[in-house]
């Protein structure tokens, strides 16, 4: 871990003066640094004046986590890496950051363009993305001069500077394939087993045997992607050239990213689905010719017919205050897809009908009050809407089947996997109140956990309802007497958000160990009687807005497959109106 010395100068001045130590804080430093590097593998920059100690944290279980763990496989889906053309990113303002990569899947760092080849240097660099781009992965590139980059033609010194993209534990490493076998040969197979994908890449004007080219690029399968780019005039053998990349059959693990620059290769640009590199109105200028934004990608692709317009719903009645338009447009937005979503207050299922069957629907959100939606609009279903009777998501895949989900499930795994922890679920007793179809869905989530404690089910209004569900480990309660000094570490409450239910002030009292969690399904209003009392006993709380915000996640995620990438963003904009809506005017 490296943190920059100039923060720690005032600290020394004030140590001196008081101790009359005269230490040269400085060559001490600078000796250590380079003794621990000789002997680390991998290294942990903080940014300069860096105080954010909990975005360190997480930036540095965030490196841990990437070198640790096999290579991310990357999704062959439409992608795009934004390259940087700045000379030193910590003169950019972060908003302006933010604002340039927009809508994309990875970040090029191209260390030829950079001020400095120092380590420390590139070191700050990589800190700036990491604080201001959280999860977006690094393409770590050198491009030399022969391959249309700056950096000198000095191969050992840019297979050193490579060694520093490992170091730093950038995702994505390029590796021009120009250079002596030999030297290549012996970098990727010292590298073939980490936790970076590696480019081969290759830029030229033409190829007179392009499948050959294709072969050299592939290192017998030592790397991941392979990027092979011209720089031709000429139509026909720009479509050529296309259309050969295109059929090239090899190892299943590998993608070809295939382009022609200038304005004439726009096409190119337009027909390459994955990592499609691109660049920035706020950018100074593009990293090549003929590159283009994403927003100016996706237009192309859309005039052409290449991208669909689609139409996403809400179902339900009443609706009109749901916060769910809000995060998928902004997700939409976010990607620059022509993709609309809107609110269908109905009940009817008629006209539910007929807008799935329309050619511009992509999927939909289903609220809880459609309740008994007919399943036999829906061309197949997941095991969990089965076995719960809960069907909250539909999905129109590319063979124009309808798919339908429950992400509730899912949302409750998320927020429950942490609490539960996995090496004594067997000791844990758990509380569902309700007998609903959200009641099932939190059994399938039990289960799934691979919960073996007790499951207690009450339903208040009618406990006799309990009995329908009890089996292995679940039992009915018919009085809420029966739960007291039963160790309940959970409260799963899938009651309705009018239930006046609470509990008697004893049960709390009662309980063997710490007091139990209250996770409470509904996230209108903000408080329900029972939210209230486990405020009044100080038992922490999950709430109904979490839920909420996960299981529109995992929607986002069947119909974009992009929702690592806009999480905190939607998350952010969520709450916020929540917040407006919800909180403060009930404060007020």
């Amino acid at each position: 871990m490296i943190k920059q010395v100039g923060q720690f100068f005032s600290y020394d001045a004030i140590s001196r003066v008081s101790h009359g130590l005269s230490l040269n804080i400085h060559n001490n430093y600078e000796n250590r640094k380079l003794a621990y590097r000789q002997c680390s593998q991998y290294e942990f920059c903080i940014l300069k004046d860096e105080n954010d100690w909990t975005l360190i944290e997480k930036n540095l279980c965030y490196l841990l986590k990437t070198i640790t763990n096999n290579k991310r496989r990357l999704k062959s889906d439409p992608s795009f890496f934004l390259s940087l053309t700045s000379n030193n990113l910590l003169t950019v303002d972060k908003d302006k950051f933010q604002s340039i990569i927009k809508g994309c899947d990875a970040i090029e760092l191209r260390i030829d363009l950079l001020d400095s080849y120092d380590i420390d240097f590139i070191g700050q660099q990589i800190s700036y993305i990491r604080k201001n781009a959280f999860l977006l992965p690094i393409i770590y590139t050198v491009r030399s001069q022969s391959q249309y980059g700056k950096f000198i033609n000095d191969e050992q010194l840019i297979f050193h500077l490579l060694t520093y993209g490992i170091r730093f534990g950038c995702e994505i490493i390029d590796v021009e394939t120009c250079w002596n076998d030999t030297l290549r040969y012996e970098w990727l197979n010292k590298n073939k087993d980490k936790h970076a994908n590696i480019i081969g890449s290759i830029h030229a004007e033409k190829f007179d045997n392009i499948e050959q080219m294709l072969m050299k690029c592939s290192h017998n399968g030592l790397v991941d992607i392979i990027k092979i780019v011209i720089n031709s005039i000429d139509i026909k053998y720009i479509l050529q050239f296309t259309s050969i990349c295109k059929s090239f059959k090899l190892e299943s693990h590998q993608n070809i990213l295939s382009l022609c620059m200038g304005n004439k290769g726009k096409l190119t640009r337009v027909l390459n689905v994955f990592m499609t590199p691109v660049t920035h109105p706020l950018l100074s200028y593009a990293s090549a010719k003929g590159q283009m934004s994403v927003e100016e990608t996706q237009l192309l692709r859309q005039s052409l017919g290449l991208l669909e317009s689609k139409k996403f719903y809400l179902f339900g009645k009443p609706i009109e205050h749901s916060l769910t338009q809000l995060l998928h447009q902004t997700g939409f937005d976010y990607f620059y897809l022509p993709y609309k979503y809107e609110l269908c207050e109905t009940d009817k299922f008629d006209m539910i009908e007929s807008i799935i069957k329309q050619t511009d629907f992509g999927g939909a959100s289903i609220a809880m009050s459609l309740k008994q939606f007919p399943l036999e609009l829906i061309d197949y279903v997941n095991e969990s809407v089965n076995i719960t009777g809960i069907m909250n998501t539909i999905v129109k895949l590319d063979n124009g089947q309808l798919y339908g989900d429950n992400t509730y499930w899912k949302a409750i795994y998320t927020l429950l996997d942490n609490i539960l922890v996995k090496s004594i679920r067997s000791e844990y007793n758990v509380l569902i109140l309700g007998t609903s179809g959200m009641a099932r869905t939190a059994l399938y989530t039990l289960k799934k956990l691979q919960f073996t404690g007790t499951i207690f089910l009450y339903n208040p209004r009618n406990p006799a309802k309990a009995k329908e569900l009890a089996k292995d480990n679940i039992i009915a309660v018919n009085e809420q007497s029966f739960l007291e000094n039963q160790n309940i570490y959970l409260i799963i409450s899938t009651l309705p958000s009018i239930s006046t239910f609470t509990f008697e002030e004893k049960f709390f009292f009662h309980q063997t160990n710490n007091l139990p969690i209250l996770f409470d399904v509904n996230y209108v209003p903000y408080h329900t009687c029972l939210t209230r009392q486990a405020q009044k006993f100080n038992c922490r709380l999950i709430r109904g807005i979490d839920m909420f915000i996960e299981q529109r996640f995992e929607q986002f995620q069947l119909w974009t497959n992009k929702v690592h990438l806009v999480r905190s963003l939607l998350e952010q904009i969520v709450k916020q109106k929540y917040d407006e809506l919800y909180i403060q005017s009930f404060d007020t």
